[in-house]
Protein backbone atom coordinates (compact mmCIF):
# COMPACT_ATOMS: atom_id res chain seq x y z
CA UNK A 1 0.00 0.00 0.00
CA UNK A 2 2.78 2.45 0.88
CA UNK A 3 4.49 1.86 -2.46
CA UNK A 4 1.29 2.77 -4.34
CA UNK A 5 0.84 5.96 -2.30
CA UNK A 6 4.44 6.96 -2.95
CA UNK A 7 4.01 6.36 -6.68
CA UNK A 8 0.75 8.33 -6.73
CA UNK A 9 2.38 11.27 -4.94
CA UNK A 10 5.33 11.20 -7.32
CA UNK A 11 2.97 11.13 -10.31
CA UNK A 12 0.94 14.08 -9.02
CA UNK A 13 4.14 16.00 -8.27
CA UNK A 14 5.40 15.34 -11.78
CA UNK A 15 2.12 16.49 -13.33
CA UNK A 16 2.18 19.60 -11.12
CA UNK A 17 5.71 20.40 -12.29
CA UNK A 18 4.61 19.88 -15.90
CA UNK A 19 1.67 22.22 -15.38
CA UNK A 20 3.94 24.88 -13.84
CA UNK A 21 6.35 24.55 -16.75
CA UNK A 22 3.48 24.85 -19.22
CA UNK A 23 2.18 28.02 -17.52
CA UNK A 24 5.66 29.56 -17.45
CA UNK A 25 6.11 28.78 -21.16
CA UNK A 26 2.75 30.35 -22.05
CA UNK A 27 3.58 33.56 -20.18
CA UNK A 28 7.08 33.54 -21.69
CA UNK A 29 5.76 33.16 -25.25
CA UNK A 30 3.28 35.98 -24.65
CA UNK A 31 6.26 38.29 -24.06
CA UNK A 32 7.95 37.51 -27.37
CA UNK A 33 5.95 40.10 -29.38
CA UNK A 34 6.86 42.79 -26.83
CA UNK A 35 10.54 41.89 -27.15
CA UNK A 36 10.32 41.91 -30.96
CA UNK A 37 8.69 45.35 -30.98
CA UNK A 38 11.36 46.67 -28.61
CA UNK A 39 14.11 45.24 -30.81
CA UNK A 40 12.62 46.69 -34.01
CA UNK A 41 11.80 50.13 -32.59
CA UNK A 42 13.93 52.97 -33.94
CA UNK A 43 13.66 56.67 -34.71
CA UNK A 44 12.39 56.12 -38.25
CA UNK A 45 9.44 53.90 -37.29
CA UNK A 46 8.61 55.61 -33.96
CA UNK A 47 5.88 57.72 -35.55
CA UNK A 48 4.05 54.52 -36.47
CA UNK A 49 4.71 52.43 -33.35
CA UNK A 50 4.70 54.67 -30.27
CA UNK A 51 1.20 55.49 -29.06
CA UNK A 52 0.63 59.19 -28.60
CA UNK A 53 3.61 60.10 -30.72
CA UNK A 54 1.91 58.57 -33.77
CA UNK A 55 -1.10 60.88 -33.41
CA UNK A 56 0.89 64.11 -32.94
CA UNK A 57 1.08 66.73 -35.63
CA UNK A 58 4.44 67.24 -37.30
CA UNK A 59 4.73 70.54 -35.43
CA UNK A 60 4.35 68.79 -32.06
CA UNK A 61 6.71 65.96 -33.05
CA UNK A 62 9.49 68.48 -33.63
CA UNK A 63 9.23 69.49 -29.96
CA UNK A 64 9.96 65.93 -28.78
CA UNK A 65 13.46 64.45 -28.53
CA UNK A 66 12.66 61.34 -30.54
CA UNK A 67 15.97 59.60 -29.75
CA UNK A 68 15.32 59.89 -26.03
CA UNK A 69 11.70 58.84 -26.49
CA UNK A 70 12.72 55.75 -28.46
CA UNK A 71 15.41 54.89 -25.93
CA UNK A 72 12.98 55.24 -23.01
CA UNK A 73 10.28 53.27 -24.80
CA UNK A 74 12.70 50.46 -25.66
CA UNK A 75 13.83 50.29 -22.04
CA UNK A 76 10.22 50.21 -20.88
CA UNK A 77 9.31 47.43 -23.33
CA UNK A 78 12.30 45.32 -22.28
CA UNK A 79 11.34 45.81 -18.63
CA UNK A 80 7.70 45.03 -19.44
CA UNK A 81 8.68 41.75 -21.06
CA UNK A 82 11.16 40.59 -18.42
CA UNK A 83 10.30 41.88 -14.93
CA UNK A 84 6.68 40.65 -14.78
CA UNK A 85 7.75 37.32 -16.28
CA UNK A 86 10.44 36.86 -13.64
CA UNK A 87 7.95 37.82 -10.92
CA UNK A 88 5.51 35.26 -12.35
CA UNK A 89 8.15 32.52 -12.32
CA UNK A 90 9.17 33.24 -8.73
CA UNK A 91 5.57 33.44 -7.54
CA UNK A 92 4.39 30.31 -9.31
CA UNK A 93 7.30 28.33 -7.88
CA UNK A 94 6.83 29.65 -4.35
CA UNK A 95 3.03 29.82 -4.23
CA UNK A 96 0.03 29.03 -6.40
CA UNK A 97 -1.18 30.06 -9.85
CA UNK A 98 -3.66 32.74 -8.74
CA UNK A 99 -1.02 34.49 -6.64
CA UNK A 100 1.37 34.38 -9.60
CA UNK A 101 -1.24 35.81 -11.98
CA UNK A 102 -2.15 38.60 -9.56
CA UNK A 103 1.53 39.36 -8.99
CA UNK A 104 2.17 39.45 -12.73
CA UNK A 105 -0.72 41.87 -13.27
CA UNK A 106 0.37 44.06 -10.38
CA UNK A 107 3.93 44.32 -11.70
CA UNK A 108 2.62 45.22 -15.17
CA UNK A 109 0.39 47.95 -13.73
CA UNK A 110 3.24 49.36 -11.62
CA UNK A 111 5.56 49.43 -14.65
CA UNK A 112 2.98 51.19 -16.81
CA UNK A 113 2.33 53.80 -14.10
CA UNK A 114 6.08 54.29 -13.67
CA UNK A 115 6.49 54.83 -17.41
CA UNK A 116 3.71 57.42 -17.54
CA UNK A 117 5.18 59.30 -14.58
CA UNK A 118 8.72 59.04 -15.98
CA UNK A 119 7.76 60.34 -19.42
CA UNK A 120 5.76 63.18 -17.87
CA UNK A 121 8.62 64.23 -15.58
CA UNK A 122 11.21 64.10 -18.34
CA UNK A 123 9.05 65.99 -20.81
CA UNK A 124 8.70 63.15 -23.28
CA UNK A 125 4.94 63.62 -23.42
Amino acid sequence: MYGLQSQSTLSSKTSLNSLILFEVLIVGFANIPILLIAKALNTSNAKYVIAGYNTMSDFDRKKIDVKRLVSSTKTFLYLLATVPFLAFVVLIITSELMVAVRGYCLVVIVLICWFFIFTKKTGLR
